[in-house]
C-alpha cells in the first residue's frame, strides 16, 4: 500500500503531493498512545461510529471491541497507517532518485504511465522494497505496544500476537510469579522466524545480483 501511496503521489501536482504525504505521514510522527486513543474515539459505543450508525437504527457497541474478527480488522488497520506512511515517503524518495530522462524518453517512445512503472519504476526499486518488506516484517513481528494499547490482546486473547503474549508472560503477570525464562524463549522464537525470514526475502529478490558490480566494471 505505501508503494501504491508512493507512485500514485509521483505522478499529482508537487503541492498536492506534498500535502497528501504529510497528511498519509501523521499516523507516523503521532504519539502511539494519543493515535491509539483516536482510533478509540472513533470506535467506541459512544464515539463516531457508533453515532453514526446510530442514525440508522443500530445499537451503539464498541465496534473494536464486540468481536474477534472487528477486533483483528482494527488492529490491521491501525497498524498498517503507519506502516504504509513508512513505505510511502520511502519509495517516494528512491522513486525521485531515478533519472527523469528515463521517464521523458519512455514517454517519447509512446509509453503509458502503467508501462512506466512496469518497466521503469518497478525493477529501479528493487533494494528499497527489499529493505522495506524486511524492515516491516521484523517491525510487526516484535511491535505490540498499538495492540497493548488498543485492544491489550482482547476480546479474550484472540488479537495476542506473539510479541504481546511475550510481554505478558514476562512483564505483565499480576498474579505476581513473572515468567521471565518462558517470556525469553517467545521472544527468541520471534528472532529465529524474523532471520528465517530476512533470509527468504534475500534468496527471492536475488541478493547476490543487487550487490554484484556493473558488467562494465567487471
Amino acid at each position: 500500500f505505501g508503494l501504491f501511496l508512493a507512485i500514485s503521489t509521483f505522478y499529482l501536482p508537487s503541492g498536492l503531493a506534498s500535502t497528501f504525504r504529510t497528511i498519509w505521514f501523521l499516523p507516523r510522527i503521532i504519539p502511539p498512545v494519543l493515535y491509539v486513543l483516536m482510533w478509540k474515539w472513533f470506535t467506541w459505543d459512544t464515539g463516531f461510529l457508533a453515532t453514526i450508525t446510530g442514525y440508522f437504527g443500530m445499537t451503539p457497541r464498541n465496534w473494536m471491541l464486540d468481536t474477534s474478527t472487528n477486533a483483528w480488522f482494527f488492529v490491521v488497520l491501525i497498524n498498517g497507517f503507519v506502516g504504509a506512511s513508512l513505505g510511502m515517503i520511502l519509495f517516494s524518495s528512491a522513486i525521485k532518485a531515478i533519472p527523469s530522462s528515463m521517464l521523458y524518453a519512455s514517454e517519447v517512445d509512446g509509453a503509458n504511465r502503467w508501462q512506466q512503472v512496469r518497466h521503469i519504476i518497478l525493477p529501479q526499486l528493487r533494494w528499497p522494497i527489499l529493505f522495506t518488506t524486511s524492515y516491516q516484517t521484523l517491525s510487526l513481528l516484535t511491535s505490540f505496544e498499538y495492540i497493548l494499547l488498543a485492544t491489550d490482546g482482547g476480546p479474550g486473547r484472540s488479537t495476542e500476537v506473539w510479541a504481546l503474549a511475550a510481554y505478558h508472560t514476562a512483564l505483565n503477570n499480576y498474579g505476581g510469579n513473572l515468567q521471565y525464562g518462558l517470556g525469553a524463549a517467545y521472544a527468541l522464537v520471534l528472532v529465529v522466524i524474523g532471520i528465517a525470514a530476512s533470509l527468504l526475502y534475500l534468496r527471492f529478490f536475488n541478493f547476490k545480483e543487487l550487490v554484484a558490480k556493473p558488467r562494465i566494471e567487471q
